[in-house]
């Protein structure tokens, strides 16, 4: 209502009566007249209705438009840092999932030379009439369920693996089988090493040459080395 009111004063023009319309008429100025230079051949460009006064609507200054540019500021920096740090764990869970997947493929290659060097050390024993292997796990062993008469559907696991018994393909028993995915790679990097050098000392053999050599000095001279690495250069 205020503001209506302060318009329609604004807006209205000067009446006779004021002393400012008496002082524009000893200058010659009669009402509808428009204000200005008047130049000859030209149309009166003058001003003859009150200027128009914008006015703010609201009351927020300079002061109070500052502090808004300034949290719109900070919620931009804000923002751009969450995705800084969203970026960063982002890589970082990239970074782990890569590594976790090399691991498991460095895993899966020890594994897989270790079972062939099992293999190989098994026939070459047999070979020189060994009847057990030089430690344990240096053969493969192989389980088979005892017959049980009260077997039923109802025994659980612990009772499963009590029935097992573990032989070597002699015949001669032998303890529960290595799980070799449940050891990290330093305990599959000594495995592995612990029995390709066992082949190499007692039988001149190379798991990665699949040769074996006449002795020591041919397979010192002429094996690349005891480590798969050595054999890809």
């Amino acid at each position: 209502m205020e503001r209506i009111r302060r318009e329609e004063g604004i807006s209205q023009p000067i009446g006779s009566e004021s002393k400012r319309f008496k002082l524009f008429s000893l200058m010659g100025y009669k009402p509808g007249m428009s204000l200005g230079v008047k130049r000859e051949g030209w149309k009166s460009l003058g001003i003859k209705e009150p200027i128009a006064i914008q006015i703010k609507s609201n009351r927020s200054g300079v002061g109070h438009e500052e502090e808004q540019n300034e949290k719109q500021r900070e919620r931009c920096e804000a923002h751009m840092e969450f995705m800084k740090k969203r970026a960063r764990m982002e890589e970082s869970l990239a970074t782990d999932f890569r590594n976790k997947k090399r691991m498991l493929a460095v895993q899966k290659q020890i594994i897989s030379d270790i079972q062939q060097a099992r293999s190989a050390c098994h026939q070459m024993d047999l070979s020189v009439g060994k009847e057990v292997p030089e430690h344990f796990w240096f053969w493969p062993i192989y389980s088979s369920k005892l017959p049980n008469v009260n077997d039923t559907e109802e025994d659980d696991e612990e009772e499963e693996e009590e029935q097992l018994t573990y032989t070597y393909s002699n015949g001669r028993v032998a303890p529960v089988e290595v799980n070799f995915y449940q050891m990290d790679e330093n305990e599959l990097d000594n495995s592995l090493n612990h029995i390709i050098g066992y082949l190499r000392r007692e039988h001149f053999y190379c798991v990665w040459c699949g040769y074996a050599y006449s002795d020591s000095l041919d397979i010192e001279n002429t094996c690349p080395g005891s480590t798969r690495s050595a054999h890809d250069e």
